[in-house]
This record gives C-alpha cells, sequence and structure tokens, in this order.
C-alpha cells in the first residue's frame, strides 16, 4: 500500500508538471495498479500512461527494430559498394582541389564502375532491397554535386551547370521524401527500410542523365591534363544541364516510386 502511495505522488507530480493531471485517470492507476497500466489494451489509459513518460520500452523497441533493419540491408555487397562510393566523394574532391587530375580520373572511372557493377549483383542474385533503391541514387548524387563544385571551385565547371545539378538534385531528395513520408502509415518511420510502403524506381532519361553527369566530370577532369578546348567542355556541360532539365520535367511528370512490398 505504502508503495502504491508512492508511486502515486510521483504519477501526480508529473500530471502537475504536464497539466495534464485528470483526477478520473489518477483514481484509475490507484485502482488497478501501475503494473497492470502498463499492459492494458484501454487506448485511454496507455494514451495518458505514455503522456506520464510511460511506454519507454516501446519506443525502445521500436528504435532496435529499425537499427537492426538498417544492419541487416546495409550488409548488402550491393549496399556495401554504393556506400563507398559515398565515403569516396570527399577524398575525390580533396584530389581535384589540390589538382592531383590524374588519381582523381581513375578515381572517378572506379566509382562509375562500381555504380554498374552493385546494379548488376541486386539484379542478378536477387541482393534487391528497399534500402538500395534509396541508396543508390543518393551516393549518385553525393559523388556527382561534390566533383562538380570541386571542378567549378578549380574554375574548370561553369557555375550555373553546378547550381542546376545542386537545386536539382535537392529538389528531388526534398520532394521524395515528403511524398514517402504522406504514404508512411502513422507511427510508422519513413526511414525505416523493413516498412516504407514505397521505393524508387529511376526512369530511363534518369539514368541516361546519371552517366552523362559521369561522362560530363571525366571530361572536366581531364580538360587540364590534354588541354582539351574548353569550349568543348562547354558544349558538353550544357547538354548535361538541357538532359537534367528534361529528367526533372520527367520525374514530375510520371510517378518515381513503385511499391517497396513491405506487408506493413
Amino acid at each position: 500500500k505504502q508503495q502504491k502511495q508512492t508511486e502515486m505522488t510521483s504519477f501526480r507530480m508529473l500530471c502537475r508538471e504536464l497539466s495534464l493531471c485528470n483526477l478520473t485517470t489518477v483514481a484509475t492507476f490507484q485502482k488497478i495498479g501501475i503494473s497492470k497500466v502498463r499492459h492494458s489494451t484501454n487506448p485511454c489509459l496507455v494514451r495518458n500512461f505514455g503522456c506520464l513518460g510511460g511506454g519507454g520500452d516501446k519506443r525502445s523497441s521500436t528504435r532496435s527494430r529499425i537499427d537492426q533493419h538498417w544492419i541487416e540491408q546495409l550488409r548488402s555487397p550491393p549496399n556495401i559498394i554504393t556506400s563507398m562510393r559515398i565515403i569516396s566523394a570527399p577524398f575525390l574532391s580533396y584530389l581535384i582541389v589540390t589538382q592531383q587530375y590524374e588519381v582523381a580520373v581513375q578515381g572517378l572511372m572506379i566509382a562509375g564502375v562500381s555504380d554498374a557493377f552493385d546494379g548488376y549483383l541486386a539484379r542478378n542474385f536477387k541482393m534487391k532491397t528497399v534500402l538500395g533503391s534509396y541508396l543508390d541514387p543518393l551516393a549518385d548524387k553525393v559523388l556527382v554535386n561534390s566533383l562538380a563544385v570541386s571542378l567549378c571551385y578549380d574554375e574548370i565547371f561553369p557555375i550555373p551547370v553546378v547550381v542546376l545539378w545542386f537545386l536539382r538534385d535537392l529538389s528531388f531528395v526534398l520532394a521524395s521524401y515528403l511524398h514517402v513520408r504522406a504514404n508512411t502509415k502513422s507511427g510508422e518511420w519513413v526511414v525505416d527500410p523493413a516498412t516504407t510502403p514505397l521505393k524508387v524506381s529511376p526512369s530511363t532519361i534518369g539514368k541516361a542523365n546519371t552517366v552523362l553527369q559521369f561522362c560530363t566530370l571525366s571530361v572536366a577532369l581531364i580538360q587540364p591534363i590534354y588541354n582539351i578546348d574548353p569550349a568543348v567542355l562547354e558544349v558538353i556541360c550544357w547538354t548535361s544541364g538541357g538532359i537534367t532539365i528534361l529528367s526533372t520535367i520527367s520525374y514530375a511528370m510520371n510517378n518515381a516510386f513503385l511499391k517497396s512490398g513491405n506487408s506493413k
């Protein structure tokens, strides 16, 4: 009895602090006991108990489940390769700003091959994951924009094209997040690859745009090595910019997502 009184005192203090003091709820706690409230199926009791600080175990369990899903899908070989491409971005940028263009070209070629290789593994060896459908295009955007900014810093790449690429990718990421969040069930985490209802499905023109961006970056990197006419690079850059605009329109007019296959 004394223990219950102590618990009730604690609950009253919490209720007062949160301006949620409800005599009916407090009386119910006192009547059936705190341990029973924790496992109650009564939505009113569960809601009040949650407001008073209970339910911590459930939140911890949800976070643990999400972490487990992330780890499981990140261990997929294609996703490991994709993650390495993201990690390589700052190193390649450093090579560019320090004018080590020969090494940077080799790194970019490896990154381009890895982009094709992780897709091949996922398609042909049943290694596709929902996380991978988001991670792969994100890796391309991080790498492309990092190198473009670095080349712009070295006054090799035109500023308008860099701005165009960046704004297009930023708007795509934000729109994707808002769209997925709008289609995610209440109480589910948007970033949980095991419950998110949608996965990214890149269009043909979107894939062509990415390939052209890598080609444009490659020409920009070898331009100072082989003294390529800047006019040639400028034509390629603006061609890539035009395809970027077309791909943006394509994504705006067509659904860039498919059902993920998650049951929740």
